[in-house]
This record gives C-alpha cells, structure tokens and sequence, in this order.
C-alpha cells in the first residue's frame, strides 16, 4: 500500500442514518463530496488528521487507473478457499470496515474495465470494482506489495464481453479456468434474491448495483428489468424509486461498458 499512500487519492467517510458509507468533505466533515471529482482528494496523512478531527468513521481512497480492488464478502475468513485464494493472488490484502470480508488490491494492464462479478469454483462470490471508492482499514491479512494481476483478470473479461458468462478458478497456477454457462437465469434469480432479502436502509443501494451488474445482459433488459421490479416491490419501494433505480442501474452499467476486450482479442494467437 506504499505506493497508494503517496498518492493524492484520498478522503475520509462516515455513514448515513440508513448504514450507508459516503465520502465527506476534509474542510468541513459534511456531507455531499463526489468521490469521482479528483480536485477535493486528498493526501494519506491529511485523511488521517481530518478522520481524527471530524471524527468521521475511516479513511479511503479512490481507486486509479491501473488498479482494481477484489471485494469478497459471504465468506468464512478461515475458509480454507479463500486463505488459497489470497495466497494464490499475493497481492495486498486487509479485512473490510466491518471485519466481516476481505479487500485485495490488484494492478493490472487492461485499460477501461468495469465492475464485475464472477464466482469461483470453490463457491466465492468475488466484486472486481476497478475506479470506484474503497474503504481502507489497514487491518491486514497479507502485507504484500500490490501485484499486478493483468493474467489473471485477462481471460475473465475476454470471455465475459464475448457475452458468455462464466465461473472462474482461481488456483495454484495463477490463471483463472473457465467455461461456458447458461447463466443469465441463474444470475437473474440470484440478483433477484439479493434484492428481495435486502433490508430497510440498503434496498435502494442493493437493486441499483443488481442493475447495474444484470445491465450487461443487454438483449434480456426487458425481461430483467420486469424481475427486477417485481423482487423490488416486496420489500416495500415505491414504484417510482424502483423505476428510476434500476434505470440509473442500467445507465450506469452502459456507460460503463469497458473496451479491453478487443485488445485482447488482438493478443490472442
């Protein structure tokens, strides 16, 4: 993390009333900084005096170009899978804020990417979120130099822009195995339930991400979308902020679309 330390990426973060971390401003400990606005980032050490000042609940960092953070949450942290996993990735590692999951930063050399999720074939669900905000804890598990990961990420995304979708193994050699599913039912109904079983103060945050990952689907948003609306109505939401949650969802993950592919296309024999 030395390297992420000397750079001016950072801020500091508490929760909403709803559980929901967001960046606040290091002048002032309010409210309403856009993370993705580089101009009011910050240093390592002025996020540290600002928590400490603000009593904001942590610092985090945005995540530059060429970096990725792989967000593993569900998961035993004694799980024999994910210490081989962690092992096998070699990369930086520490607990998230609520100790409950794990953040592995990687680099890697395939240009515009964007949020994915894929799952291992030992059942670990991993988030690969590449510019985004991240909450950092230095609560560490591997205190390793940040690897790049290029390889491992390569065919991952290759295949997923191919539009199939697929599991990935993650195991001693470094590279990941994958094949073709029929995956866009699964990956709708398990969305769907993330949805469904979400709670009070992280319904609206748990349907616009399950949009915007479904949102690379782009020949079944209809069918998507009625799923999407239907799982959202039970837990209360009112028609109008489902509707407008997953179309920002759907928005976010068009705009979104990352263009990797055809260079790995060109590089592949």
């Amino acid at each position: 993390m030395i390297e992420l330390k000397q750079k001016p990426i950072w801020l500091i973060w508490d929760r909403t009333p709803r559980g929901t971390k967001i960046p606040l401003w290091s002048s002032t400990g309010h409210y309403g900084l856009r993370w993705n606005d580089p101009d009011f980032l910050i240093g390592y050490d002025s996020a540290l005096r600002a928590k400490d000042h603000f009593r904001a609940e942590g610092i985090g960092f945005v995540i530059p170009d060429g970096y990725c953070l792989l967000d593993i949450d569900n998961v035993a942290l004694d799980s024999p899978a994910l210490l081989e996993l962690i092992q096998c990735i070699d990369s930086y590692a520490e607990l998230s804020p609520s100790g409950k999951g794990v953040h592995i930063l990687v680099k890697h050399g395939l240009g515009l990417i964007r949020n994915k999720v894929i799952t291992t074939a030992s059942g670990i669900t991993i988030e690969i979120k590449p510019h985004t905000f991240s909450t950092y804890t230095d609560n560490i598990i591997k205190d390793s130099p940040i690897k790049d990961a290029t390889e491992i990420l390569k065919r991952t995304y290759y295949i997923l822009e191919d539009g199939i979708e697929e599991k990935a193994e993650w195991g001693n050699t470094g590279e990941p195995r994958t094949y073709s599913t029929a995956y866009i039912t699964a990956a709708i109904t398990s969305e769907c339930n993330l949805v469904r079983y979400s709670t009070k103060g992280s319904r609206t945050n748990t349907l616009l991400a399950a949009a915007s990952r479904l949102g690379r689907f782009r020949d079944h948003l209809g069918r998507i979308e009625i799923e999407l609306k239907a799982a959202a109505k039970t837990t209360g939401l009112k028609d109008a902020k489902i509707k407008a949650t997953v179309k920002a969802g759907f928005a976010y993950s068009s705009n979104t679309i990352f263009l990797v592919h055809r260079k790995v296309k060109a590089e592949r024999p």
